[in-house]
């Protein structure tokens, strides 16, 4: 019981690190020399590989891709229809990166899961 708490503790702080990073990344992102923004990238990808690899298990792995099926065509139109409707241009360009980030954040995550869910899938079919 110590040991799934603790492992519950360090997800939990993947995953608030994974939000800060989005939050960074959609705020100050575009005023971040290239080094800066390119490392704050590739921190978010880790934590989305991260969260794929030790977040989800195989009973909630089907849930957990339906619900990151809906963020990333939420956060993808989302940012084409502020990107097409210039409206307000200040709140409009900030809420587009953090929907771009969101989609850095758990695009990773959701292609780990599906390897896992089709490996599982694959192991039942061999067994045979």
């Amino acid at each position: 019981m110590v040991k799934k708490k603790k492992q519950t503790t360090k997800i939990s702080w993947i995953f608030l690190v994974g939000l800060i990073l989005v939050i960074l990344l959609g705020l100050i992102g575009s005023s971040l020399n290239l080094l800066t923004y390119t490392i704050l990238v590739g921190l978010t990808i880790l934590t989305g590989i991260c969260l794929g690899f030790f977040n989800i298990k195989k009973q909630d792995a089907s849930k957990f891709l339906f619900i990151v099926l809906t963020l990333v065509v939420i956060s993808f139109m989302g940012s084409n229809i502020l990107a097409l409707f210039d409206l307000f241009p200040v709140i409009g360009k900030a809420l587009l990166s953090i929907l771009n980030a969101f989609l850095v954040l758990f695009i990773p995550t959701a292609i780990i899961v599906s390897l896992k869910l089709i490996i599982e899938f694959s192991k039942k079919f061999v067994k045979k």
